[in-house]
């Protein structure tokens, strides 16, 4: 018998699997799972793994990582870097338009309570496994339908606070506000 890890990149049903079965034989192609011994990890492990960061420490790594993709995202990061102006996360409920509104909540960014007319911000999936980073020139168009310009995993953006120290910075400068 010897145990062997088996990851399944897919979803099912909204959970990311990862399978260790024991099996036995000596070849892959004559090994049968033992199911009794089969231990599934959810995407529940990756909301535990969010909780792990304060919410300045996510907001700063979504912010950091939406930068790599997005000018405006680019810009508000270089600016809560280089303290030329307060970094704020409005915490609301969702606008009508978002393609994935997630818990209800929208975390907007803004400078010193200044959003410029523009969309910048991000949700979070209802299992809190996924962030959808969101940039739009026209707020307030009842018109529009606002998709993420990025998805990330809750894993990944604990993997880059944790291995960026702008994450660190950001999160110690930026303040969050949320609507009553």
């Amino acid at each position: 018998m010897k145990k062997v890890l088996l990851v399944s990149a897919g979803l099912l049903a909204g959970l990311t699997l990862t399978t260790v079965a024991t099996i036995s034989g000596s070849t892959s192609s004559s090994a049968t799972v033992n199911a009794s011994q089969v231990v599934q990890r959810t995407s529940r492990d990756s909301v535990n793994e969010l909780s792990t960061l304060s919410p300045k420490q996510v907001a700063a790594a979504v912010l950091v990582a939406g930068a790599k993709d997005n000018n405006a995202w680019s810009s508000l990061k270089d600016s809560a870097t280089n303290g030329d102006g307060g970094l704020e996360v409005q915490v609301s409920s969702i606008e009508t338009g978002f393609t994935e509104p997630g818990t209800g909540s929208m975390y907007w960014f803004t400078l010193d309570g200044n959003d410029g007319m523009m969309i910048n911000g991000y949700t979070l999936s209802q299992d809190g496994s996924t962030i959808y980073l969101y940039s739009e020139g026209e707020r307030d168009s009842a018109e529009r339908t606002t998709a993420p310009f990025k998805t990330m995993s809750a894993h990944e953006l604990v993997k880059l606070a944790h291995q960026n120290s702008t994450v660190d910075q950001i999160a110690g400068n930026v303040s969050i506000d949320v609507d009553d």
